[in-house]
């Protein structure tokens, strides 16, 4: 393969060694696009990640406050309920105060 290479006459060795490096050049090339995409890939898959987490901690803390909403209203009601029928008996004359 050497003496073919040092064989090789005028334009011809020129024309070997631009396709030569142009062939390097172009490996080259594709790998650092594969590993680019590579790179934007595990990226994109991290931010989707915070993402879902980001969203599901903003879900969690809305729940909680509507509990905490539903809890002190059911307490609310479960105290006054049996004031609110006393008072409407009285109202209505079934009952003495």
């Amino acid at each position: 393969m050497i003496e073919w290479l040092q064989g090789l006459q005028g334009g011809a060795a020129t024309f070997v060694g631009a396709l030569t490096g142009s062939a390097i050049g172009l490996v080259a090339l594709v790998l650092g696009a594969l590993f680019n995409a590579h790179l934007n890939r595990r990226r994109d898959r991290e931010l989707r990640l915070q993402d879902t987490r980001s969203i599901a901690a903003s879900l969690w803390a809305e729940l909680a406050g509507l509990e905490e909403a539903l809890t002190s209203n059911a307490e609310g009601l479960d105290k006054s309920e049996s004031d609110l029928f006393r008072t409407c008996l009285i109202r209505s004359g079934y009952c003495q105060p």
